[in-house]
C-alpha cells in the first residue's frame, strides 16, 4: 500500500473501534485497492467480512447479506462501487448501516 499507509491505519483504527467508514473519491485513485487491503488485514485478524463488488447490471446479494447480518456471521461489509447499486439494494445497505449506529 505505497502512499496509503496513513489512510489504511486510520480506517483500521476506526473499524476496530466499531466506527463505520466510507471511502469516496474520484475514479482511479485506488479506493478499491485500499478497501481490499483493509478487508485482508481484518480477515487476517479473525473478523468475519464480506466483500460485495457492484457493477452495472449485477444483482446485489440481498438475501445473502440479510441472512449474514441477521445471524451475526458478518462483522464487516465492504461494498465496492456502491454508487452502482439499484434502489432496493441501496435501501437495504442504508438500513443495515442505520441498524448498527
Amino acid at each position: 500500500m505505497v502512499g496509503r499507509g496513513e489512510e489504511l491505519t486510520a480506517i483500521l483504527s476506526r473499524l476496530r473501534r466499531g466506527v463505520g467508514t466510507v471511502v469516496v473519491g474520484e475514479a482511479g485513485l485506488g479506493k478499491s485497492v485500499l478497501a481490499r487491503e483493509v478487508r485482508r488485514q481484518l480477515d487476517a485478524g479473525g473478523l468475519r467480512t464480506q466483500l460485495v463488488l457492484c457493477s452495472r447490471g449485477s444483482d446485489f446479494p440481498l438475501q445473502m447479506v440479510t441472512e449474514a447480518v441477521a445471524s451475526g456471521n458478518l462483522e464487516l461489509l465492504v461494498v465496492d462501487d456502491a454508487h452502482l447499486l439499484d434502489e432496493d439494494s441501496a435501501e437495504l445497505l442504508w438500513q443495515i448501516g442505520r441498524a448498527h449506529v
